[in-house]
């Protein structure tokens, strides 16, 4: 939990512009107007500041780094649809990125988000959860999916 998960999704957005940069076929190549990838990365947006409002409303830390200052598990809001709306919310604006390059190998490979942060941050806050919050927590595993 050392690379906070905003620069992973940085690094990710590096790597679907470099491949868009590449030579692809014209097959993968697509165009969809401005108000799709505009609206979706909005909704990215929207549901990683309620992810993070909801900390705020608990008063509980939004550091990803230090999980282990986490003094509330947050349930309500939109960590009923989610356990790591911030997280989701980045990854629906790293497709709004793929879409807006136009090319589905750049689109695809948003998906990387997912194992890379799930493996670098996510199981490792879950550990911690679990250690905090015990049974209050698996109860909230079992209700609530880890990404949608």
């Amino acid at each position: 939990m050392h690379i906070p998960p905003p620069l992973i999704a940085a690094a990710v957005a590096v790597v679907m512009i470099g491949i868009h940069q590449l030579p692809l076929p014209d097959a993968l190549r697509f165009s969809l107007p401005a108000a799709v990838h505009f609206g979706i990365g909005l909704l990215g947006i929207a549901v990683a500041v309620a992810g993070v409002a909801q900390f705020r409303r608990h008063q509980t830390t939004i550091n990803p780094i230090k999980i282990d200052a986490a003094t509330t598990l947050v349930t309500n809001g939109v960590f009923r649809w989610s356990r790591n709306p911030m997280y989701l919310g980045m990854l629906v604006f790293l497709i709004a990125i793929g879409i807006k390059l136009g090319n589905m190998a750049s689109l695809m490979s948003a998906t990387l988000f997912i194992p890379i942060v799930t493996t670098l941050q996510i199981k490792p806050e879950e550990a911690v959860m679990r250690r905090l919050f015990g049974a209050a927590f698996e109860r909230y595993c079992q209700t609530t999916r880890r990404w949608l």
